[in-house]
């Protein structure tokens, strides 16, 4: 069976006939569109015949050796987080012999690239209940376990039937006790660009300066950015010896040494965690079950 045929999309994936007619996944979905693509799959949007419901459909080729050792590795990360309502939920999985399927929830929005609602927010109290509902996805991390270093604004989704933000692209974490505070730096430059279009309370600017401490000081950033081997190329020290081997030699050495110096300096420094920033005051008139509406026209 070829998915071209399908899926009417770019992509040909070939999947095992007989494995691909015991799943019923042709009888129950219908892919409407082609999403993205990344190095071993490929999105699309899809309704389910049976109920009307809209599905991400994420499709790997297996055919290819990363495809087939990422595919166990993405529903095994997904599969943890069953349950949590901060995270992008998969609803099944479909191992197709060369092709696998991860069926998860579909997405209106996300905070980078279809970001038109979250443009649209306007008043305090919605800004502070989009913060919530971040901070409460990077908690949720921390409980499991994951670290999601890596994660950027466009892995922030708005799902639209629960009225929440949820995180996406667990298959990029890792086990990591470590907690998600590079998120943090994600999560205020999000913040902060929508915050532009809002009046924001004492409180709200308050949440704001207090996410920004997960950020790298001013100075090491400045520091980190120069630090370059063809800057310790020019030093004194360095431009004195003669043979260039090991001029460069000792370039990269100085060069490794002060980018370590600073992220031990970096990692030394306390810096807020999710769980610590959710207690603040800006959220003390927040239900935990709120609901962030924004319009699903615009997403």
């Amino acid at each position: 069976m070829d998915f071209h045929d399908a899926l009417k999309v770019r992509y040909v994936y070939r999947c095992d006939e007989k494995l691909a007619h015991q799943s019923h996944f042709f009888e129950n979905y219908q892919v409407k569109e082609y999403v993205d693509s990344g190095l071993y799959s490929s999105i699309y949007r899809a309704v389910d015949l049976r109920d009307k419901t809209q599905w991400a459909i994420k499709v790997v080729d297996k055919s290819r050796e990363y495809g087939l050792l990422q595919y166990p590795h993405d529903v095994k990360h997904l599969a943890l987080s069953q349950g949590r309502p901060e995270i992008i939920q998969l609803r099944e999985a479909y191992d197709l012999g060369s092709t696998g399927i991860l069926v998860t929830q579909w997405a209106d929005g996300d905070l980078k690239h279809r970001n038109e609602s979250f443009r649209t927010i306007k008043d305090d109290y919605t800004f502070r209940v989009l913060a919530k509902q971040m901070l409460e996805a990077v908690q949720a991390l921390d409980t499991l376990g994951l670290n999601h270093s890596e994660a950027k604004a466009v892995d922030f989704l708005y799902v639209a039937p629960e009225g929440r933000i949820k995180i996406s692209a667990l298959e990029r974490a890792e086990w990591d006790s470590k907690p998600n505070d590079r998120i943090l730096v994600t999560v205020f430059n999000a913040l902060e660009a929508i915050s532009a279009n809002v009046e924001l309370s004492s409180s709200s600017q308050s949440l704001l300066e207090s996410i920004k401490a997960a950020e790298m000081p001013v100075d090491e950033a400045k520091a980190l950015e120069k630090n370059n081997v063809d800057v310790w190329l020019r030093s004194p020290d360095i431009t004195s010896i003669q043979n260039f081997s090991e001029k460069l030699a000792k370039a990269n050495a100085a060069c490794l040494a002060e980018e370590n110096r600073i992220f031990e300096k970096e990692a030394a420094r306390k810096k807020p965690k999710a769980n610590e920033l959710l207690k603040h005051e800006a959220f003390s008139d927040i239900p935990e079950d709120v609901r962030l509406e924004l319009s699903a026209s615009q997403t």
